[in-house]
């Protein structure tokens, strides 16, 4: 039984080292993207008062 666990945690990890550079990425650009538009939303109304 222990045996199988272990073998079973082998396997989640090998996963997990494949997959972690994805995920790292993915959550960079989520966060980019975030940033961005919270970003635009707080800086239009600055922008439409400075004068042309």
């Amino acid at each position: 039984m222990q045996d199988n666990i272990l073998s079973d945690f082998h396997k989640n990890s090998e996963f997990l080292l494949y997959v972690n550079p994805i995920i790292r990425d993915y959550t960079k650009l989520i966060c980019i993207s975030l940033y961005v538009s919270v970003f635009l939303v707080v800086n239009p109304p600055k922008l439409q008062n400075l004068p042309p």
